[in-house]
C-alpha cells in the first residue's frame, strides 16, 4: 500500500494526471471487487450485472471495470411447452437445466447457445439463478418467436436472501 501512495504523491508532484488517474480507476476497481464481501448491495449488484438486470445502464456499464465473479452459482432452466417452469414435467426432454460457470445470460442473448437451444422453438420460459453469500436472484425470461424472429423478454427479477452464508 505504501508503494501506491508513494506512486500517486509522485503523479500528482510531477504533475501526471494521467497516470494519477489511472492509479486511482485501480484502486477504486480493486476496492469494489473486495466490497462484495461485505457488503449484500454490492453482492446484489454483482449478481444482477450477471443476469442483464442492472437498473440503469451507467451503473451496468461502470461495473465492467470490475472482474467477473466465477463464485457464483448458476443455475439455468429452460422449457419449450410452458410459461410456467413449476408445472413442467422435469423429464420430459425439452426440458434443460443446468449449472453455468460464468455469465448465464449468454444463453439468451447471442451466441451458439441460442441457436442450439431456441432455434426451433415458437415459446418457452429461461429461468437463471444465481447465489452468492445468502443472496440469490433468480429472472424468469419469455421466449417467443414471431415471423421467424427470436424475442426474449424479462417477465421477473427477485433478489432472496438465503439461509446459507457459504452458497
Amino acid at each position: 500500500m505504501k508503494r501506491t501512495i508513494t506512486f500517486l504523491k509522485d503523479c500528482t508532484r510531477q504533475r501526471d494526471w494521467s497516470a494519477a488517474l489511472l492509479g486511482l480507476v485501480v484502486l477504486a476497481t480493486a476496492a469494489t471487487a473486495l466490497s462484495i464481501l461485505f457488503s449484500n448491495q454490492m453482492k446484489v449488484a454483482s449478481l444482477k450485472r450477471f443476469h442483464l438486470g442492472t437498473d440503469s445502464y451507467n451503473v451496468w456499464a461502470a461495473h465492467q471495470l470490475v472482474p467477473s465473479m466465477y463464485n457464483f452459482d448458476n443455475k439455468v432452466s429452460f422449457s419449450n411447452f410452458s410459461y410456467d417452469l413449476a408445472v413442467v414435467d422435469p423429464y420430459d426432454h425439452t426440458f434443460v437445466t443446468e449449472t453455468i460457470n460464468h455469465f448465464p445470460a449468454r444463453r439468451i442473448t447471442f451466441g451458439n447457445h441460442r441457436r442450439k437451444q431456441f432455434g426451433e422453438i415458437e415459446r418457452g420460459t429461461f429461468r437463471m439463478s444465481s447465489s452468492y453469500r445468502g443472496q440469490q436472484l433468480i429472472s424468469t425470461w419469455k421466449i417467443e418467436k414471431q415471423d421467424g424472429v427470436l424475442w426474449v423478454k424479462r417477465l421477473d427479477q427477485q433478489v432472496q436472501a438465503t439461509s446459507d452464508q457459504h452458497e
